[in-house]
């Protein structure tokens, strides 16, 4: 027996002695770790000026500028100034110089289209004088022909120039439409136009300039004004007739131009300063004691950015010097912890991989939310990692875990400390939420609710030391509330981890566990008395697992499974028989090779349903190397004159191992040992099961079955404690009547 510390609960395969490559693979994780942790700090993460909170009082000394430096624009007031010049913005419109020729050709049109109806009236009125029968063909032709002229005219202005002809037009119509267009009509609705000017673009005359809304006229409004001047030289009908022709030889000659107008708005936006004004070398920016208003704050502001903009390629990379020293140190710090705690684990690329990557995924994440601006980094769920690594290795590591992520976290969001503690509490205490997994609503729903708690108290812990209102934990409460909800997205991660690194997690073991499971419900068909035997050593190796703070979940598990071989010949094992026993029939080398047998097949049943490797060391280990006594002894006794005593060894009679290597599989050797024998005595009386534990614990410890398992003196104790107490509720007490008969007592 060894007194080493627990390992995880990863698969033990090359654990304690890693090869040369497993070595190079390890270390490759680490300096890859902290490459990247380096990397991740943002460029200009150095602060250049203390810290303050606005509000409050400056508390260091007078801070005076050592050079000269632009005062830099609120991004509100930079916010408004942009939305000013989009509403200030002129449309800008194009010449379009072929409207003239256009409406004179539509002109012509239109005049060749009226004569065309009018020359059909005049033939139906000639018709109905000399052939009155096709008098109605050719009415029909000019009603047709009325209806579908380009331009909708009333009765009244169809009636005058049925009369007069083409004479009725007004001889000032083209006149008119030219003077109006030389004032300008565009091609939108005045009323859709906000500016009070607009621009004029002649592209052909290579001319641009601005205008007033009021001096130019939309489409309607030019048929409108030609129509109030047509009426001051025709009669009413003429006029009428004239305003009704407009629409088909009117057209707006400035054209709106969106793209014109988007190109004018980007180059007005360009050329927006983001400064105001400028501080002088030598001038106070600020002195001690006083209030840090928004307008300080951004001279503070200005001025930090000036003096990064200005600092030296030396005085840069000294300061990232700085960082990435810190940084190692920390690191430093927490590989060196593994390697004092986790030394046989620490050199496996699969352990050491898990835990790198889970702390890489969140600083990567980390910095990728930095970059973002405008998101808060409260929104980050860094809970996740302790709690990941707390299921997939053990409780030290997570809440290790937590210190390096909000250490590394703070320096990557400007070595916030409240971000920092922030992270821990929360890492902390979801860690804790996640130690027992056994209680599903414990992990799903209390886990979330307390880091949310946990997040919002130490951010309410800060806002009310620095006195500053709830303003800043008001504006927090919507990440925080988004990280906690994220927190659940830590399942399908452990799946994925679990395949990508081969843990066995406890989310497995509880299903597992589950007797519904296909190979334990055919366990308990086929050898109900094996499946009894199985669930009593699970009982007893998950009591004794607790005891000494083994792994319960995983002995109950084990336990539950070593057996599973027997289903290949359930008849030769006593706990399956009902008749008589089958080894009465047989040589005792035969029933050696059968009993042996059993853990082979188990191991082959568990591959076949496809069980973890740390499962199927247990269906190894749970007899290590130790004497199958009774059939050995058996031997002995039928060995006679003709058989030589060498055919009979005790290497032959015993299992072919390997011995127990881990603490859980110690436990599951010494349940099984102890089940087996309880249920062979003829009264179980707790001096007899005292007594009979004793003895065959002294019997695997003298046969050496424990030397490579690390159970130390003490756990041997507490393992024994833990035995007597569980079989002793197994094999309780009963009351003895004068009959003989007997009650089970209450």
């Amino acid at each position: 027996m060894k007194s080493t510390p627990n390992k995880p609960s990863i698969g033990k395969k090359n654990l304690k002695n890693p090869s040369q490559t497993q070595a190079v693979f390890s270390i490759l994780w680490m300096v890859g770790f902290v490459i990247l942790a380096i990397a991740s700090l943002p460029a200009n993460s150095f602060q250049v000026i203390p810290d303050y909170t606005l509000q409050e009082p400056w508390r260091n000394d007078d801070l005076t500028a050592d050079f000269t430096f632009a005062i830099r624009k609120t991004d509100q007031e930079i916010a408004e100034e942009r939305e000013l010049i989009r509403r200030q913005n002129i449309p800008v419109f194009r010449v379009n110089s072929d409207v003239i020729l256009l409406t004179e050709t539509s002109f012509q049109e239109l005049k060749g289209g009226l004569s065309g109806v009018l020359a059909l009236y005049e033939t139906w009125q000639m018709t109905k004088e000399s052939s009155p029968l096709n008098a109605v063909a050719d009415s029909l032709q000019y009603i047709s022909a009325r209806e579908n002229f380009s331009v909708p005219l009333s009765d009244e202005s169809w009636a005058i120039l049925l009369r007069s002809g083409l004479s009725a037009i007004p001889s000032e119509l083209l006149s008119l439409i030219e003077q109006v267009e030389e004032s300008g009509i565009i091609d939108v609705s005045k009323n859709a136009v906000e500016q009070a000017q607009l621009t004029l673009r002649n592209t052909r005359d290579r001319t641009q300039r601005t205008v007033s809304k009021a001096n130019v006229r939309d489409q309607d409004e030019a048929i409108t004004h030609i129509g109030l001047l047509l009426s001051e030289n025709y009669s009413l009908e003429r006029a009428n007739l004239g305003q009704e022709l407009l629409s088909g030889i009117l057209f707006p000659n400035w054209n709106y131009s969106e793209e014109d107008t988007q190109e004018q708005l980007v180059n007005a936006l360009s050329v927006l300063s983001e400064t105001k004004g400028a501080i002088a070398q030598g001038q106070v920016i600020i002195r001690r004691g006083d209030i840090v208003t928004r307008e300080k704050s951004t001279l503070l502001e200005s001025y930090a950015d000036a003096r990064t903009d200005r600092t030296s390629t030396t005085e840069r990379w000294l300061r990232f010097s700085g960082d990435a020293m810190l940084v190692l140190i920390v690191i430093a710090v927490f590989l060196y912890y593994l390697f004092v705690y986790f030394r046989d684990t620490f050199l496996n690329p699969r352990w050491i991989g898990q835990i790198l990557l889970t702390l890489a995924m969140f600083i990567l994440l980390n910095r990728f939310i930095y970059s973002l601006e405008g998101v808060s980094e409260y929104v980050i769920p860094l809970a996740i990692a302790p709690i990941l690594l707390t299921i997939l290795t053990n409780d030290r590591i997570g809440i290790l875990s937590a210190v390096i992520l909000a250490i590394l976290s703070g320096m990557i969001h400007g070595n916030s400390f409240e971000f920092a503690a922030a992270t821990f509490v929360a890492g902390y205490v979801g860690m804790l939420a996640a130690r027992d997994l056994t209680n599903r609503n414990r992990f799903f729903v209390t886990a979330p609710i307390l880091i949310l708690f946990a997040y919002l108290a130490v951010t309410a812990g800060f806002a009310l030391s620095r006195y500053s209102g709830w303003e800043a934990l008001i504006s927090q409460i919507g990440p925080i509330v988004i990280n906690a909800i994220l927190i659940l997205i830590t399942y399908p991660l452990i799946l994925f981890f679990e395949k990508l690194f081969g843990n066995l997690t406890s989310f497995t073991l509880l299903e597992l566990a589950d007797t519904n499971h296909p190979l334990l419900k055919r366990l308990m068909d086929e050898t109900p008395g094996t499946f009894h035997h199985s669930v009593q050593v699970a009982r007893l190796a998950e009591g004794a697992a607790t005891a000494i703070g083994a792994n319960p979940l995983l002995c109950r598990v084990g336990g539950l499974y070593h057996d599973i071989g027997k289903m290949d010949k359930p008849q030769f094992f006593i706990e399956n028989q009902v008749a008589a026993n089958q080894h009465d029939q047989i040589k005792p080398n035969l029933s050696r090779m059968v009993i042996r047998d059993h853990v082979k097949q188990g191991v082959e049943i568990a591959k076949e349903y496809k069980l973890h490797e740390q499962i199927i060391r247990f269906i190894l280990t749970h007899h290590g190397t130790s004497l199958i006594r009774y059939f050995y002894a058996k031997a002995q006794q039928q060995i006679d004159e003709k058989t030589s005593p060498d055919s009979v060894t005790e290497k032959d009679y015993r299992y072919p191992g390997p011995k127990p290597a881990t603490r859980e599989e110690g436990i599951l050797m010494l349940a099984d040992t102890i089940e087996a024998a309880s249920r062979s005595l003829p009264k179980q009386t707790p001096e007899k099961l005292k007594e009979l534990t004793e003895k065959l614990f002294n019997n695997i410890t003298d046969d050496q079955q424990l030397q490579e398992c690390p159970l130390t003196y003490r756990d041997m104790g507490l393992i024994k404690a833990s035995f007597l107490k569980t079989l002793s509720g197994i094999y309780h007490s009963r009351i003895e009547y004068p009959n003989g008969s007997s009650e089970k007592s209450i």
